[in-house]
């Protein structure tokens, strides 16, 4: 069974799930989660109704997303990331500014704290993972957050209290996905809650346990060098191959033969 966080709510789906927005009512999200098969595998349908209450700005981006024509089709997406059909990633790329995990601080930061550098279990609860898609155009393309530019078509976005604080950004690619874009955010007062924490390595250790849940083949890592930023001479080499080359290596991930770097999930 894989685990999908939504809004901090544990939904448990089985892999022949399928999942889809069906409806809103009074700033409530309700998800139909339709199983062809169920746990032991008979055929009779089961139908599992999941309700969350959201705030009036989730309502607004639900709204949003409904009217939203995706720029690129989230199931044939869904297709180049698995290899088939699979409906069920297709309505969380559809609608993947929905999801989120409260509990990414716990159960990943919380393994990547800086030697001898104490943080709190109630310090880590106040990070938490938003997911979020490029709105595309000119100019800054978050669905969720002002004033940021993605590279990349899907987002992991670190918070801190709510505030957006680093972000991972990924395209699909045949057989899993591409990180393309790892990069922090300043936080005003907040300015140093990722300085003791291994940050960048926590969301990719996030973005490949999700692809692993979707029974993807591999993520892939685009080195500092093939950085547009850095081809653009818009940022020096040195900084991003610490972000990227660094953490990917340190991460588990080997170069492929066109310099990518990559990790097989299969292997692990």
């Amino acid at each position: 069974m894989k685990t999908t966080m939504v809004q901090g709510s544990k939904i448990r789906v089985s892999s022949i799930a399928r999942v889809r927005v069906m409806d809103f009512f009074n700033s409530t999200v309700r998800f139909h989660t339709e199983y062809s098969k169920y746990q032991n595998g008979s055929s009779n349908n089961k139908l599992v109704l999941i309700s969350k209450d959201v705030p009036s700005d989730k309502a607004r981006l639900v709204r949003m997303l409904k009217k939203w024509i995706p720029a690129e089709n989230p199931w044939k997406a869904a297709k180049e990331m698995t290899g088939r059909r699979d409906m069920r990633l297709g309505y969380e790329l559809r609608f993947f500014p929905l999801y989120s995990d409260a509990e990414f601080g716990q159960r990943y930061l919380s393994k990547m704290a800086k030697e001898g550098r104490g943080i709190s279990n109630d310090e880590f609860g106040r990070y938490a993972l938003e997911y979020d898609l490029d709105l595309g155009g000119v100019g800054p393309n978050s669905f969720k957050t002002k004033d940021i530019w993605f590279d990349g078509l899907y987002s992991f976005n670190l918070t801190y209290n709510g505030n957006l604080a680093a972000f991972l950004s990924f395209v699909p690619t045949k057989g899993g996905i591409r990180i393309i874009q790892i990069q922090g955010v300043k936080q005003g007062k907040d300015e140093n809650k990722l300085k003791n924490l291994k940050w960048e390595r926590a969301l990719i250790a996030y973005a490949c346990d999700w692809a692993r849940g979707w029974e993807m083949e591999k993520v892939e890592i685009l080195p500092s060098e093939k950085n547009r930023w850095v081809m653009n001479n818009y940022v020096s080499l040195e900084p991003m191959r610490m972000i990227y080359d660094v953490s990917a290596k340190r991460s588990g991930f080997k170069k492929n033969g066109e310099g990518i770097w990559e990790k097989i999930l299969a292997d692990e």
